[in-house]
């Protein structure tokens, strides 16, 4: 329809300078980041006694896998099901990088953390060179882009679920997309086209097998954007009574890297079509739940460092039943809206046709539409539509987690606006809402919960198992923390399962504990009523048939027992 390789793109050699200021900048963005991690030692680092720790032993399985000792797609939790990786996200991106870390002889939590590092650091980066290369931004502004995506203030306290970090590979993904289309339309060499087209498709299927949201958050907002792409272009083709240019091409451009796409699918397919199965998906109640409403979306939170104070004084009048906490603080910060919102009136304003404006209106639209899709209005919301009829929707529960992804293209928009306003001799207000943007960022809340000393103290004490185990299950639970956490019924739920899930890939040794995204149908390890927790332990293994092999660890004294059903006796480690 058009010509992507018409663009004009920033040729011109990145500097040694440059590289210096770009690397300058990223230190001091990661720096604040890490500031708790920083200033603890790396002992308190991102997540928490929950999902922080349910996170490492879903990287501890990839670092089994690549020893040899776990199938890929079966996890240490919930034997003996089969297909286990499957109930949650599946991490594979993240436990690469961690393995080779782990390979290293770095613990298991640093290695975690160093994952966090690695996302940021490829976020800031792609970030740096889209706008460089593609949008053909300065050097100033590109930088403010790459700052804005990574400090993220919507991001920071949602941190914890390190699965949402990905979004840092958003860019990277569009750098390789937009190789692909400029070799691809350009027809300048068919060997880059393949290349770049299936290296994005080799991206995508291991990002979905890795965390699915943000992978099918992406897939979406491309959707949409191809779509307002695609009316735009015959819109003002049919406007200027313009003749379409066909773009030259081979097939095998289009051939090769859609069989790399699929194949690349293939292990994600494989594994959670076959839970959807099993587990089934999110009902519409519970996703109406965690859908945002437009209060949600304006709230940057009161730890905010420009405007905690004032979000804080706005906030407090609204009613408790508009949840303003939790997975809703996903709010965007003034400055970033009113820049959006100005640069809407002047690209459609503005709307010569040519292939930028093209590209930059159908951004805008697409952002928008993602907006009113995503907002709740009393208890109705258009994303019942998305549920319903797009591939994918109903395997998540947060929509609200969608802005989130949002940042992305959000940033694009404001940064290339801030490139149109330099043009006109405005260098004084860009520079000024350039550290503002930034500025406004900056969120002083923290989402580093996880003390790694104690875990790994918790590692170190645990006695290898005998060797006639074939699987375990948990019982009891720490004793530095039960006696203070009895009542607690969130840890009641997560702990001793959680504990379970790490020591089953500690040990390379399947559990029927654990606790996911979705839970197996007959799963009941709740600790409470604890009376009747080994019975319903027993009714499980019952049904299971898994008698034979079976051991029992205890969490209160860190020892394996024998596990008659009645209570428990020393097991002997040969």
């Amino acid at each position: 329809m058009f010509n992507i390789a018409s663009t004009k793109i920033d040729k011109s050699k990145i500097s040694l300078k440059e590289v210096i200021v770009v690397s300058v900048i990223y230190l001091c963005v990661i720096s604040f980041i890490l500031r708790v991690q920083l200033e603890t030692g790396f002992n308190i680092l991102t997540g928490d006694r929950y999902d922080g720790l349910i996170e490492n032993s879903l990287l501890e399985h990839w670092y089994n896998v690549f020893r040899g000792k776990s199938a890929w797609n079966i996890v240490g939790y919930f034997s003996p099901y089969p297909n286990t990786l499957g109930y949650n996200d599946g991490y594979f991106l993240y436990g690469l990088i961690a393995s080779f870390f782990r390979f290293s002889g770095i613990d298991i939590f640093l290695s975690a953390e160093l994952v966090n590092i690695v996302l940021r650091t490829i976020g800031y980066y792609s970030f740096y060179a889209l706008c460089r290369r593609c949008i053909g931004l300065k050097p100033f502004l590109a930088i403010t882009g790459a700052s804005i995506f990574t400090l993220n203030n919507n991001l920071v306290l949602q941190s914890g679920h390190a699965q949402l970090l990905s979004v840092a590979l958003s860019p990277l993904l569009t750098l390789l997309l937009y190789r692909y289309m400029l070799f691809l339309t350009s027809g300048n060499s068919r060997k880059k086209a393949i290349l770049y087209g299936s290296a994005s498709g080799i991206l995508l299927g291991s990002w979905l097998l890795s965390t699915f949201y943000m992978a099918w958050f992406f897939i979406f907002f491309t959707m949409i954007l191809t779509i307002f792409i695609v009316l735009i272009s015959y819109w003002e083709k049919r406007r200027h009574n313009e003749s379409f240019i066909r773009p030259s091409f081979n097939a095998y451009e289009i051939i090769i890297p859609a069989i790399v796409t699929l194949l690349s699918f293939l292990p994600f397919l494989i594994v959670y079509l076959q839970s959807a199965k099993k587990v089934g998906v999110h009902h519409f109640g519970e996703v109406l739940s965690y859908t945002p409403r437009l209060t949600n979306l304006l709230n940057p939170g009161d730890t905010n460092f420009l405007f905690g104070k004032l979000s804080q004084h706005y906030f407090s009048i609204f009613p408790p039943n508009f949840q303003l906490g939790g997975e809703f603080m996903v709010g965007f910060p003034p400055v970033i809206l009113i820049v959006s919102l100005v640069s809407l009136i002047y690209f459609f304003k503005n709307s010569a046709f040519t292939i930028e404006s093209v590209l930059i209106r159908s951004l805008l639209l697409a952002v928008i539409l993602s907006l009113l899709l995503m907002i709740k209005f009393g208890n109705h919301t258009l994303w019942k539509l998305v549920w319903e009829l797009v591939p994918g929707a109903k395997g998540m529960r947060v929509t609200a987690r969608y802005a989130l992804f949002l940042n992305f293209p959000i940033t694009v928009l404001v940064v290339y606006f801030l490139g149109k306003v330099a043009r006109y001799k405005y260098k004084g207000l860009t520079i000024i809402l350039a550290c503002l943007l930034i500025m406004e960022q900056i969120n002083l809340g923290r989402s580093q919960w996880l003390n790694r000393q104690e875990q790994l103290n918790f590692i170190k004490q645990a006695e290898e198992p005998p060797p006639s185990c074939r699987s375990f299950f948990v019982s009891g639970q720490r004793l530095d923390e039960s006696l203070n956490k009895k009542d607690d019924a969130t840890y009641n739920v997560y702990a001793h399962n959680v504990d379970a899930m790490l020591l089953s890939e500690i040990f390379a040794l399947r559990t029927i504990n654990g606790f996911s995204t979705f839970n197996p149908s007959d799963w009941d390890f709740g600790f409470q009523p604890h009376e009747t927790y080994i019975s319903r332990v027993d009714n499980y293994i019952n049904k299971h048939h898994i008698q034979t092999g079976l051991c029992e660890y205890d969490l209160y004294t860190s020892r394996w027992h024998t596990h008659t059903g009645i209570s428990t006796l020393p097991l002997k480690v040969q």
